[in-house]
């Protein structure tokens, strides 16, 4: 039942935010609902930009979007339907700040050692690989019911492990995409889409169909 709804929530995010996504690639195989080709795993060690290239040059996405960013939807169940793991993941297109070398080379003079060194290395790969710096990463809700060293549902940035907010529950894929579009292609949207009685209907079947983990208790908790 559940596994139907969220596939239900799939097919509205097609219906009604058509006009921004480029290609989409979810699909359901067995208990498991996630896009063609998965690939399990999160990339670690990797600058966002290669992140980035490498998970969109193998289709690692449910939903890519009109600017080449994209959406990831995974969703794993038991036997019984409950839920065993999950992810719901924005990657932005990497964004590459407009500080060069020589701006570099002058933090470098005014910070103290550690830091210098950490410069040193940035201006060593500028050179290198011909790259500007780059300011972005990747974001994601993930849950495992197995897990047993963190919280088991939490928001996570990019590779930086040791920092987790503890979330009470996982939204519905339309409830994250509308997230996504609000903050950033807001523009290709007016008021009047919002107060449509289609996007209203599929806000409140996602909103009414959360996923609820009574057992997640932190001081940092994201919860209604």
């Amino acid at each position: 039942m559940r596994a139907r709804k969220i596939n239900q929530s799939l097919k509205n995010i097609e219906a009604i935010f058509s006009n921004v996504i480029l290609s989409s690639n979810y699909q359901q195989y067995g208990n498991c609902i996630s896009w063609r080709n998965y690939k399990p795993g999160i990339l670690k060690n990797l600058s966002y930009p290669r992140e980035f290239q490498i998970l969109l040059d193998h289709f690692q996405y449910s939903f890519l979007l009109k600017d080449n960013s994209f959406i990831q939807f995974y969703y794993e169940f038991d036997d019984n339907n409950n839920l065993t793991s999950c992810r719901l993941a924005y990657y932005p297109v990497p964004k590459f700040s407009n500080e060069c070398i020589e701006d570099f080379e002058t933090y470098s003079e005014n910070c103290n050692e550690w830091l210098a060194e950490f410069y040193y290395d940035v201006i060593l790969d500028m050179l290198k690989n011909e790259r500007a710096f780059f300011n972005n990463s990747h974001l994601r809700f993930d849950y495992d019911k197995t897990v047993i060293s963190h919280s088991k549902c939490h928001l996570q940035f990019g590779g930086i492990n040791d920092f987790r907010l503890t979330s009470k529950y996982i939204v519905f894929p339309f409830c994250f995409f509308h997230k996504i579009i609000n903050d950033f292609f807001k523009s290709d949207f007016d008021q009047a889409f919002f107060e449509k009685q289609k996007f209203i209907e599929y806000s409140r079947h996602s909103i009414n169909n959360k996923i609820y983990f009574e057992d997640e208790n932190d001081i940092f908790l994201i919860k209604d």
